[in-house]
């Protein structure tokens, strides 16, 4: 049919019109039989109902088939049927009205034997082709059955070595459709069962449940694993429950005290290590230590019996990561330990005591945490003239009950300047920053006169002709020994013009080098020359040099 068309009763076979375009196309076409004689027509969708596995004897949910008269005249129904192990229900009745008419055929599959099942449900009706066949298939496989248990793990308390726990209980459920028969119920490692499920084998009806209880006894120290396990003829057979324990040791070990607090530099320090255990126990316990700072650790004695003592020094410390000589607390801010840090817990020196007796063992922890300071200063910059002092506010904070004194002082100043503490050194209390200020002081810039040498490089002229007169005073010397010639020979004042004329240049010459020598002069800057300059702080332990810790500050300096 190509065009338009209108009918109340088209006589199209069902499902011919499609129902969008294909492609780019804005029309649709259909083929149809046109005939001057009304007739039904049937359709049916879909026309092909595959079951897949199904459990013999088990039905399966129900499919639905839709049957459409696509005719002009009613469909009459004379008897639908199913084949085989599949069966169906429907809401047909006796007739299906012309034009698009619909009832619904519901199919069920029950095999009653293994296998692939291909079948026919068949419609007798009126229309043209009668009998229609809707195609069924479907596999029918064995039941299993589905067993549960609950929990699926087990955790155990800590118990002693070679003492059996209080059982924890496992519930076994058949959640299938079918009767599970249980073969085999056992545990492992550590632990062992009972249960109230009867001799092996037994059956366990659907929805029924039996309990298994498990207990545990270690056999050594430590963590302890194991697992339940349940044979049966159930699809998910066999099922495991996971079992872990941890064993006490025989014996245990204590100290005087689980941590201590040394004045930060400290190199050692001892703890008091004891051991118990049952009177039972007499076997002896060998002691050895661990530090991950890289101190060391002896004992004496090295090995003891429950009841004994050993005496624990931990030397090294001073050279242990976990306790740095030189450099500030990482939580170190400007006023002190940062907001929300925990002074009372910087990183401690974790040590740990393992005592050994045959395959026993047993640890204990013991921590070393270190009094320490934090130095920091504020403000980390002042900007002055030169001539001006600037002052910082130092700050001087406890960690773990530091109460030592702390001694301050600066370097790095600029030329020309100093630094002075009110006070100069801090006694802590343990808990408070106690604080300090520092004043830095400058000079003004100024000039002044300094003699320089001559410039031919010839003695140097102070007061009285110099710091150096000896060669003036030998040419002196030189003048009056040709005047006490000249004596001989007649009196100065008969001397002719020319000879007093030489005497009188030779003087003049030399005022004239004395005067030269003894005014050359130079002018040289002193004072705080101008720029910025980090100054650095030291607070040092009173009582240790070699404890320090540093901030800085900045000082600008103008003209």
């Amino acid at each position: 049919v190509a065009g338009s068309t209108a009918s109340q009763n088209f006589p199209a076979i069902a499902g011919a019109p499609q129902g969008s375009y294909a492609g780019s196309a804005s029309s649709n076409a259909l083929v149809a039989k046109v005939n001057g004689l009304d007739a039904p027509g049937m359709a049916l969708t879909p026309q092909q109902v595959n079951f897949g596995n199904q459990a013999l004897n088990s039905g399966s949910d129900p499919r639905t088939v839709a049957l459409t008269n696509a005719g002009s005249a009613p469909l009459d129904i004379t008897s639908i049927v199913a084949g085989g192990d599949f069966a169906q229900t429907n809401n047909c009745g006796a007739a299906v009205p012309a034009g698009g008419g619909t009832c619904a055929i519901q199919i069920t599959f029950t095999p009653t034997t293994p296998g692939n099942k291909t079948d026919q449900i068949s419609i007798a009706d009126n229309a043209n082709g009668s009998p229609h066949v809707i195609t069924v298939t479907g596999n029918g496989v064995n039941p299993a059955g589905s067993l549960a248990p609950s929990p699926s793990s087990l955790s155990f308390p800590a118990e002693s070595v070679n003492v059996t726990s209080p059982a924890q209980p496992v519930r076994l459920t058949n959640n299938g459709q079918v009767a599970v028969t249980l073969t085999a119920i056992s545990a492992n490692g550590d632990f062992s069962e009972t249960n109230t499920c009867g001799a092996l084998p037994s059956v366990l009806n659907v929805g029924d449940s039996c309990t298994v209880s498990v207990t545990f006894t270690p056999t050594a120290s430590g963590s302890r694993t194991g697992s339940l396990s349940v044979t049966d003829d159930a699809a998910n057979s066999p099922q495991s429950v996971s079992l872990t324990g941890t064993g006490n040791p025989l014996f245990s070990l204590s100290a005087n005290a689980r941590s201590a607090i040394v004045v930060i530099g400290t190199d050692s320090t001892t703890f008091t290590v004891n051991a118990s255990a049952p009177s039972s126990f007499l076997s002896s316990i060998s002691l050895t230590c661990s530090s991950a700072g890289g101190a060391s650790c002896s004992f004496n004695p090295s090995s003891i019996t429950a009841g004994q003592s050993s005496t624990l020094t931990v030397s090294g410390i001073t050279s242990s990561s976990s306790n740095p000589l030189s450099s500030n607390p990482a939580n170190c801010n400007a006023t002190g330990y940062a907001t929300g840090s925990n002074p009372t817990t910087p990183i401690p020196l974790n040590l740990t005591i393992t005592g050994t007796s045959g395959s026993e063992t047993s640890t204990l922890t013991l921590s070393i945490f270190f009094a320490d300071f934090c130095v920091s200063a504020s403000p980390p910059l002042r900007t002055i003239n030169a001539g001006q002092s600037a002052s910082y506010t130092i700050y001087v904070s406890p960690s773990n009950g530091f109460n030592q004194v702390v001694l301050l002082s600066c370097s790095g100043v600029p030329a020309a300047s100093s630094c002075s503490w009110s006070p100069s050194a801090l006694t802590l209390n343990g808990t408070a920053a106690a604080t300090a200020t520092m004043t830095v002081s400058t000079t003004v810039e100024s000039t002044r006169s300094v003699r320089r040498p001559p410039p031919y490089g010839g003695p140097s002229a102070g007061p009285l002709f110099g710091s150096k007169p000896w060669a003036l005073w030998l040419m002196v010397l030189a003048s009056a020994a040709a005047l006490a010639s000249r004596r001989e020979r007649g009196r100065l004042a008969l001397m002719p013009l020319s000879e007093r004329l030489r005497f009188a240049a030779l003087g003049v010459a030399l005022f004239l080098f004395a005067l030269g020598t003894s005014c050359s002069h130079s002018a040289t800057v002193s004072g705080t020359p101008p720029g910025t300059t980090a100054i650095a702080i030291t607070g040092t332990l009173g009582n240790n040099s070699k404890v320090s810790r540093t901030a800085t500050v900045n000082l600008s300096v103008g003209f």
